[in-house]
């Protein structure tokens, strides 16, 4: 395991997807080398739909999703499909984006809070809310 990892690779198991898929063919699934905790992977379906399930590392589907959510007004989050106990499958944004370097998205998130004009945007409920799940 690389030093900047904090949990294995999960190997790509087909039955987690199974349900989303339906009657569509997996072409391919490709690892995704990027990530500290989770497992992600790029996933080419027959109908032409690019998606990247997450396997989670610590079994955080539910507040990721969350906290997507609110973020996604701030910067470009992927749309959930499809979601289980320990993995979530989202929609694939092409393109990248540079690596937050001030502490991925939760130190992105408190620096932002730390800002007057964020906070009136947000809202003082909502900023408590946020500070509580990161």
């Amino acid at each position: 395991m690389s030093a900047d990892r904090r949990n294995p690779h999960q190997p790509f198991d087909r039955s987690l997807v199974q349900e989303f898929l339906q009657d569509r063919e997996l072409l391919s699934a490709e690892l995704l080398h990027t990530g500290r905790s989770n497992t992600n992977y790029t996933l080419m379906l027959n109908d032409g739909l690019r998606c990247v399930p997450h396997i989670y590392g610590n079994g955080g589907a539910q507040r990721e999703s969350y906290v997507m959510s609110l973020v996604s007004d701030l910067v470009p989050v992927p749309q959930e499909l499809h979601r289980g106990d320990n993995w979530s499958i989202f929609s694939f944004i092409d393109g990248s984006l540079p690596p937050f370097p001030f502490g991925g998205v939760r130190g992105f998130i408190v620096e932002a809070l730390d800002k007057a004009e964020v906070c009136a945007w947000v809202g003082e409920d909502a900023v408590g809310r946020i500070e509580e799940i990161v």
